[in-house]
């Protein structure tokens, strides 16, 4: 009896370890790498050797590419320290790309959107994970010094 207790216990103990690590949100503890204002315009929509570019990751890379090697900045765009480097650059390939609004997604597949981009990085593979928002062209703000406590009307 008591090897039957120990057994439902290990049991229980692994299923509910198990279910705990299911519920584990992916984004925590995601580390910060870089952010930068982007326009995407046609430059970015076309790659090095004449074809169109669709997916959002590869707009993003040519984006960079576009900004930190060839010099072609659009109004909006800022440079960034990270992407300048090619192996790094890469890695915009395999990214998880999060569309923060609507309008960043469709304006992305087709238009020429101003985004804010803040890209992190997971801790547990190492895989970047890149936040894609609309931007008025102006800094974003810091969340910490807004001020939630004025009603609006």
């Amino acid at each position: 009896m008591k090897f039957l207790s120990c057994t439902l216990f290990a049991s229980a103990a692994l299923m509910a370890a198990q279910a705990q690590a299911q519920d584990a949100d992916p984004d925590e503890g995601l580390g910060y790498v870089a952010e930068y204002g982007a326009t995407i315009g046609e430059p970015d929509r076309i790659d090095s050797d004449g074809a169109a570019l669709t997916d959002p990751a590869a707009i993003l890379a040519q984006d960079r590419f576009n900004v930190d090697v060839r010099g072609i900045l659009q109004p909006g765009d800022s440079p960034d320290e990270y992407f300048a480097d090619e192996a790094q650059r890469e890695e915009i390939a395999g990214a998880d790309i999060r569309f923060q609004d609507d309008r960043a997604a469709a304006e992305l597949a087709d238009g020429t959107p101003s985004l804010f981009v803040t890209v992190m990085r997971r801790p547990d593979d190492g895989r970047l994970v890149i936040f894609l928002a609309t931007s008025d062209g102006e800094p974003a703000d810091d969340p910490d010094s807004v001020d939630d406590s004025t009603p609006t009307a």
